[in-house]
């Protein structure tokens, strides 16, 4: 179902949809991903801007041109402006949430809740699990991963990696 999800907000700030990203959007991308995470303070002192936009920028092109199998990039937009990025990969095993970022200023607002529920859906559609991974250092992700039923099934000296089974 994403791309494609359109958010039934109960008023205009909610109202959001995902669309396919394009090779156009790749500068979008790297902005929403260094901005959330700026934001959430998750940036070392020592960040390179230049050389991640450089590495991102080309791995984002090469999967939104067909080079990474199963994976599928979204834009989200409120209101016509782009706030946030969606990766999803999916395959016969089952779903990935691979990434999810949406710019500071839309956070709390409901749509990374609606986005992850729409995902469930499609996992229980299919009967297949929803697989995540949140840093340690992400704990505010990692709340709502939890509340939405997310639990935790391995970890890494730098992340977890988290599960939503369908129910049946």
């Amino acid at each position: 179902m994403v791309p494609g999800i359109k958010g039934n907000g109960t008023d205009r700030t909610t109202e959001f949809r995902t669309r396919p990203a394009t090779p156009g959007d790749v500068a979008f991308l790297a902005d929403v991903v260094i901005e959330a995470a700026r934001a959430q303070g998750r940036v070392p002192q020592d960040f390179g801007e230049a050389e991640f936009r450089r590495r991102y920028e080309a791995w984002s092109e090469e999967q939104l041109t067909g080079g990474i199998h199963a994976s599928t990039t979204s834009v989200i937009e409120l209101g016509g402006e782009g706030v946030g990025r969606l990766r999803v990969t999916r395959d016969d095993k089952g779903m990935e949430l691979s990434g999810i970022q949406l710019r500071p200023h839309v956070q709390g607002r409901g749509i990374g809740t609606r986005i992850i529920e729409e995902l469930q859906s499609e996992a229980a559609g299919t009967g297949l699990p929803l697989d995540l991974s949140v840093e340690h250092d992400n704990s505010r992700a990692r709340m709502l991963y939890e509340r939405l039923g997310f639990v935790e099934i391995s970890r890494d000296a730098a992340e977890a990696r988290l599960r939503w089974q369908p129910p049946g």
